[in-house]
């Protein structure tokens, strides 16, 4: 089940991730149910240039997603109310009209909401609620680029209540992809990263922003050496410049040498495997991040 609406925005007034597909995701959970979202990039490729800073609230019954562009100070995103029904499913309505509330840039770590503006996007909140089941899954186009014809899309889905136990430590993963389907291919195959330690020429840097990236490319920055696009496949501009052996990674550049500890395997399978590079040396981060990764 997909239920879309559409935003329409031109993204050259936005600034937005240098991630390829997936951008964000998460989710929250009451005693009722748990709301899972992913935000992705369709098509995936080109990739964004900048970074688009996401955040969620969650009330009792209301969801709110704010995606925000510091440098021209807007905002866009959709306020959802979920309502149980007495059968099992849920009732669930949407706006993407709403304001910043003082505990909503508190949360943002925004100090001037009043200098801030909502995007106009030129879409109405649908009429009423939309039932859905536990499972189905809600498409949200958040923004549409005219031009290119690629969208900034939200998936949610409505799940059973998350219960921690000693069998159950961690909540489950939603993913969400659409089109056509088709065959695995080998460039498929995802690089995963969490709780990143890297060193360079021996020393340890401290990372900032997310800590949990899987992606058939991944990008980590390093201060004064720009940013580094990894892939286990070779792909165009790549080079093959390092390797990737269990939970590390290591690759050369220049005189550099570049070092990645992960808490998790990095890539699937249990052999080495070579690491392709693309090196964007001017890259910079929004903010001043001495060693920052993403996807």
């Amino acid at each position: 089940m997909s239920i879309r609406t559409t935003l329409i925005v031109l993204f050259s007034t936005l600034s937005a991730f240098a991630q390829v597909g997936h951008l964000d995701g998460g989710f929250v959970t009451n005693s009722s149910f748990s709301l899972y979202w992913e935000t992705r990039l369709e098509p995936a490729m080109p990739a964004l240039a900048q970074s688009l800073g996401m955040a969620k609230m969650w009330g009792t019954e209301t969801f709110t997603r704010i995606l925000m562009d510091r440098v021209h100070r807007t905002y866009f995103g959709y306020k959802m109310t979920v309502r149980v029904r007495g059968d099992g499913s849920t009732a669930v309505a949407w706006t993407p009209q709403f304001s910043l509330t003082p505990e909503l840039a508190r949360l943002t770590h925004i100090d001037d909401p009043e200098a801030w503006k909502q995007q106009v996007t030129g879409w109405e909140a649908p009429p009423g609620e939309k039932v859905v089941r536990f499972g189905d899954v809600i498409a949200l186009d958040l923004m549409t680029n005219p031009d290119t014809g690629q969208k900034i899309v939200d998936y949610v889905t409505i799940q059973g209540p998350f219960r921690q136990s000693f069998s159950n430590l961690t909540p489950r993963e939603f993913s969400y992809v659409a089109g056509v389907s088709r065959d695995f291919r080998v460039d498929d195959a995802e690089l995963r990263i969490r709780e990143p330690r890297l060193s360079v020429n021996g020393k340890v840097e401290d990372p900032s922003g997310r800590q949990d990236v899987s992606s058939p490319t991944v990008w980590l920055y390093a201060s004064g050496k720009g940013r580094f696009v990894l892939s286990l496949t070779a792909r165009a501009g790549f080079v093959k410049a390092g390797e990737v052996r269990g939970t590390s990674l290591s690759f050369k550049a220049g005189a550099d040498t570049f070092t990645v500890s992960s808490a998790v395997r990095i890539a699937p399978g249990d052999a080495p495997f070579n690491l392709y590079v693309l090196h964007e040396p001017a890259w910079r981060p929004a903010d001043t991040s001495s060693f920052a990764i993403g996807q």
